[in-house]
């Protein structure tokens, strides 16, 4: 049997770093994919991955609210299931 701690750092060392890469990848993604979005007509915009990217900037920045205030959060995930 595997040492599973190599694998799956846990929550105790997981978060900060894919925050920031999820924020940088937003980032990186955000001016290209906000003028194909709005030069759609607005019943073209629907399913659009700009709206997915709001989506993540929004949680993030609750997330560092949320943080800020010191609250924290934990996801943990039970064998077999996917977070």
């Amino acid at each position: 049997m595997s040492d599973t701690n190599q694998t799956n750092p846990g929550p105790q060392r997981a978060g900060l770093r894919e925050k920031l890469a999820l924020d940088r990848v937003v980032t990186y993604l955000w001016s290209d994919e906000r003028t194909d979005y709005e030069a759609l007509p607005p019943q073209g915009r629907k399913g659009h991955v700009f709206e997915d990217l709001q989506c993540l900037r929004n949680w993030l920045h609750r997330v560092n609210e949320l943080e800020q205030s010191g609250f924290h959060i934990v996801v943990v995930r039970e064998e077999g299931s996917s977070v």
